[in-house]
């Protein structure tokens, strides 16, 4: 974000030197700074859009790094481990009653 600058006091002389007294001048030099600074002030409203757009960024990068860090776990698992806890399970117990039937 741009910072204006503003010299007040070169435009409070320029005031003074035109006739305008001092204290106007130099009041009316004030006001210009401010409405220069209000033009940069956000609003409530901007600001609570602005968080609600990051936080919704912030969700969509946590989302995709879950995501690829789900890819290299499943690229990096030897294929046995890569099945599910269930149907490991199904398997063991499959092998287990095949080995208990034929004795």
């Amino acid at each position: 974000m741009a910072i204006a600058t503003f010299d007040t006091l070169k435009f409070a002389s320029t005031r003074k030197a035109a006739g305008v007294p001092e204290k106007q001048a130099e009041a009316v030099a004030f006001g210009e700074v401010m409405q220069i600074n209000f033009k940069e002030l956000g609003y409530k409203e901007d600001l609570n859009a602005t968080r609600d757009e990051l936080k919704q960024e912030m969700n969509d990068i946590r989302i995709g790094l879950k995501q690829e860090i789900n890819d290299v776990e499943q690229r990096l698992m030897p294929r046995s481990m890569a099945r599910s806890p269930i149907s490991r399970f199904r398997s063991r117990r499959s092998k287990g009653s095949r080995s208990c039937s034929g004795g």
